[in-house]
C-alpha cells in the first residue's frame, strides 16, 4: 500500500480499514504485487495488474499462461 506522504498517515490508515476490498481496489491506482515466502523465509515476489474482487472474502490475480 501507497499512502500519500501530505496528508495524516493515520488518518489514511483508518480510511483503509473502514473500507472494504472491493471500494478498496475500484478506487485505488496502481499494480498489484503478489508475494510469498517458504518456510525458511526466502521471498519470491510477481507484479501483476490490479486484483479483482471475487467476492468480500476473496480476490484474484488473473494472469495469462506463462510462456
Amino acid at each position: 500500500m501507497i499512502l500519500n506522504g501530505g496528508g495524516n498517515v493515520s488518518n489514511q490508515l483508518q480510511e483503509v480499514h473502514d473500507m472494504n476490498l472491493s471500494a478498496y481496489f475500484e478506487t485505488t491506482t496502481g499494480m498489484g504485487v503478489l508475494a510469498t515466502a517458504n518456510p525458511e523465509g526466502m521471498v519470491d515476489a510477481a507484479i501483476y495488474a490490479r486484483p479483482h474482487v471475487v467476492d468480500n472474502d476473496t480476490i484474484a490475480f488473473i494472469m495469462g499462461e506463462r510462456q
